[in-house]
């Protein structure tokens, strides 16, 4: 069994995401932008071309049925930020896990210093590390909760 992954397509995580996803028989989709001086990673198997960065964000929030967030940099914490906002919306209700030390400390900072609905964080699922544990662990919850989409 596999799982088509979505990503924004360039390298790090998002390459290392696809590269690991081609050993399976799944598409591997990279959402870039259309004037990008950066090249989408090789392991992509479809490419689709945003017009803007938001236009980008829109489509990898539309296109998801659960969200991974790893440790990154300001365009990630867009994203979790993008999220968090939908969900305080009841826009969206995808399960959406968190990879790395930082984003408990995050949330308990946005729960305690912003108006952040702490009941939204049933969907919200974090993870110190991502070893072989933790991703048996996902792999189990993520067969629970698409087999039931």
């Amino acid at each position: 069994m596999g799982f088509d992954i979505v990503n924004g397509g360039y390298a790090g995580v998002m390459e290392a995401s696809a590269r690991g996803a081609s050993k399976f028989a799944v598409e591997r989709i990279g959402v870039v932008l259309e004037n990008s001086k950066r090249e989408p990673n090789k392991f992509l198997t479809k490419r689709i071309f945003a017009p803007s960065y938001l236009d980008r964000l829109t489509l990898l929030i539309d296109m998801g049925d659960v969200y991974f967030f790893f440790e990154g940099g300001s365009g990630t914490l867009l994203e979790c930020s993008a999220v968090l906002a939908l969900y305080e919306r009841n826009i969206i209700r995808k399960h959406t896990f968190y990879i790395g030390q930082k984003w408990s400390k995050l949330f308990n900072f946005l729960k305690n210093n912003f108006k952040i609905n702490s009941e939204n964080y049933a969907h919200f699922h974090f993870f110190e590390k991502f070893e072989a544990k933790e991703i048996e662990l996902i792999s189990e919850m993520l067969k629970e909760l698409l087999v039931k989409k």
